[in-house]
């Protein structure tokens, strides 16, 4: 979707946007929705795409955090919402991979197994829940 038009963002029902806790400034995403969303909604708010921001710290400006999320919605045209791990707790229980350790104490001058400082390997077990 870059300025020479070969897609038109009102091509596009879903802009996803991971890390989007960058979206500000001269960032390309930033850009993206300075450029291309926002005249179009101007235009036609009917022919732009849903905006699905993605980020675990949406957070960037820690003297003003009020600005910093009020920014961020208002550039992607989206809220922000937060999921309270507390609510969900037995859902994420029931999703999330378990990780299965396993002690492996080896030698490092040598391939003998010895009881030498801990190495943990971990493998990820599929969830037993339907998703």
């Amino acid at each position: 979707m870059p300025r020479y038009r070969y897609h038109s963002i009102r091509n596009c029902s879903l802009l996803i946007i991971d890390e989007c806790h960058h979206c500000n400034k001269k960032h390309p995403s930033a850009e993206i929705m300075r450029q291309h969303y926002h005249p179009s909604k101007n235009g036609d708010p009917d022919r732009v795409p849903r905006v699905f921001g993605m980020t675990a710290s949406p957070l960037w400006n820690a003297k003003n955090p009020a600005k910093a999320i009020s920014d961020l919605e208002a550039l992607l045209d989206a809220r922000i919402v937060e999921l309270h791990t507390a609510t969900f707790r037995s859902e994420l229980e029931q999703n999330t991979p378990k990780a299965a350790e396993t002690l492996v104490e080896f030698d490092t001058a040598g391939d003998t197994l010895v009881s030498a400082p801990p190495v943990f390997a971990f493998s990820f077990l599929p969830s037993t829940a339907p998703l």
